[in-house]
């Protein structure tokens, strides 16, 4: 019984250590040639972008028309490449965002869900990010209206 109770005991531990610690981080908000970008976090310990381009200055293509959004996360200064991108708040609402190839997730894969983290992360005081193996929590300390909504909730 012992035994079992160590081991539990350490599979806790491991658990622990896994998730990271949670460290503070401000919203950053940065405009380049029409885009909106927001930054929260460092790549180092964990940060989320987005990129937001509401009134469609950069769609190229026909198939491309309109506004794009994008959120990017990277940790241990590597963006994340796993094919999904899994967003939590302190409040319970959260949602996964579909990232084919890794590395970017693009709103109009899933506009409802997109919205529904965007509205979540403008309000929200502790954010938790997981995408494949990697996890990193982030508490913010501002809040930030993000214009990023697709326009279709």
């Amino acid at each position: 019984m012992k035994n079992k109770s160590r081991l539990a005991a350490v599979a806790l531990g491991i658990f622990a250590l896994s998730l990271g610690p949670a460290f503070a981080a401000s919203w950053k908000e940065t405009s380049d040639k029409g885009l909106a970008i927001y930054t929260l976090g460092s790549p180092s310990s964990g940060q989320i972008k987005l990129v937001c381009d509401p009134d469609g200055v950069w769609a190229d293509g026909p198939s491309s028309s309109g506004s794009q959004f994008y959120m990017l996360a990277s940790v241990n200064n590597h963006p994340v490449t796993a094919d999904s991108i899994e967003i939590k708040t302190e409040s319970g609402t959260g949602g996964t965002l579909k990232s084919p190839g890794g590395a970017a997730a693009l709103a109009s894969l899933n506009k409802p869900v997109w919205n529904k983290l965007i509205k979540a992360l403008s309000g929200a005081s502790s954010i938790t990010v997981k995408s494949g193996s990697q996890q990193f929590s982030i508490n913010t300390s501002n809040k930030t209206a993000l214009r990023c909504l697709t326009g279709n909730s």
